[in-house]
């Protein structure tokens, strides 16, 4: 019997289109999506980043940053300061009810992830976490020359 090609590529950018629609789902009444809730996570990971930081670190580009960041601060969920040096350059912070938010973010990553790992062993989730870790490897040396791990 012929054995059944897999594209991997494939099945994770399903799995990335159904935890987005679940997470747009779960973060609806806080007025997030997947995308701002991506943007608002790393900022709170990365206090006093720059714009610029954050399209390095998600991997996005300047104008799709530019427009979560407002959004973001329209909804109070951020702010900027102006850099003492440097006037045109922005650093980026949560805001208390950001902050707050963030905790309902994590824990609906958290749900995800017991989504994901459901009906399997330990064994299994241990061997799938290392392989995963394995690919995103793969490709961000393919990508970017080297390994860049959030």
């Amino acid at each position: 019997m012929e054995k059944k090609y897999c594209s991997y590529g494939h099945s994770i950018a399903v799995i990335h289109r159904h935890i987005a629609a679940f997470i747009n789902s779960e973060l609806k009444s806080e007025g997030l999506t997947y995308g701002y809730a991506v943007f608002l996570i790393a900022i709170s990971r990365n206090s006093g980043c720059s714009q610029k930081d954050l399209c390095n670190q998600l991997m996005i580009d300047k104008t799709t940053t530019a427009k979560n960041i407002k959004k973001l601060e329209s909804m109070g969920y951020i702010w900027r300061e102006k850099d003492k040096d440097d006037h045109r350059f922005y650093h980026l912070y949560v805001t208390g009810k950001g902050e707050e938010v963030c905790v309902r973010v994590q824990k609906v990553l958290a749900q995800t992830t017991e989504i994901l790992k459901q009906d399997m062993t330990a064994e299994q989730q241990g061997e799938a976490e290392k392989l995963l870790k394995t690919m995103e490897s793969n490709i961000c040396k393919q990508v970017c020359g080297e390994y860049h791990h959030e």
